[in-house]
């Protein structure tokens, strides 16, 4: 199997490993190891719940990491280590989802984009126990008549990290963990030496697909298909 391996870890890379490899041996191979103490968390793309770090020496297949409550996707492996704040990971995986929803499904699309930005506020400590409570309920409708995984994506890795850390989302809600900004969740775009290069132009991405300093209010579907889905009529 093909893995990458990104995030704070010494070094980004990829290599070919045998299936049934350890996840750790993957990790400690192409990144080094983190880059602050021990590793916290690790996703495989932004596809799948949260892997554990009491999860580490998971064998590298299908059956073994869907074993654990987790997948693999395409082995894309994004490691955070303990510096790393889970909101600020949660508010970048919301907006990367929400913003690349074409919009033929209205949860998908406006759920989305309501959870990216409860979720950037919660991390930068303006949020509110009200505010958690309604991400903690928009995360099981933002899948609902879903045409398409992406939704589904946003309700199993948001889930799972509410779940798993919810002392630190708790903590931001009661203003009591120092503000952070969402973490950069975007397309790779190569690996130059030992440094992943992301596509950080997608940050300027707005919802209806355009690079516009402000979006036109419209979603995707409208703009490319030129008619409107069968809900907005």
């Amino acid at each position: 199997m093909i893995c990458t391996v990104t995030g704070t870890t010494e070094r980004h890379g990829v290599a070919e490993f045998q299936m049934g490899t350890p996840l750790r041996t993957v990790i400690d191979t192409i990144g080094g190891g983190p880059n602050t103490g021990k590793i916290k968390a690790v996703l495989s793309g932004v596809a799948n719940p949260v892997i554990l770090a009491k999860h580490l020496d998971t064998p590298v297949s299908y059956e073994s990491l869907s074993g654990i409550g987790a997948g693999m996707g395409s082995a894309g492996f994004i490691v955070f280590d303990e510096s790393v704040d889970m909101v600020a990971v949660a508010a970048g995986v919301a907006r990367f989802l929400a913003i690349e929803s074409y919009g033929q499904c209205t949860p998908c699309k406006f759920d989305g984009l309501k959870l990216t930005d409860l979720l950037a506020g919660l991390g930068r400590s303006r949020g509110s126990r009200h505010d958690l409570e309604t991400i903690r309920r928009r995360v099981h409708t933002v899948s609902i008549g879903a045409r398409c995984y992406l939704g589904v994506q946003q309700e199993l890795v948001l889930t799972s990290l509410l779940e798993h850390f919810e002392d630190e989302f708790e903590a931001h809600a009661d203003s009591t963990a120092p503000p952070v900004e969402p973490i950069l969740i975007v397309e790779l775009l190569a690996i130059r030496g030992d440094l992943a290069i992301l596509d950080e132009h997608r940050l300027k991405k707005q919802s209806d697909w355009t690079f516009d300093k402000r979006s036109s209010g419209k979603i995707p579907v409208e703009i490319l298909s030129n008619t409107r889905p069968r809900w907005a009529k």
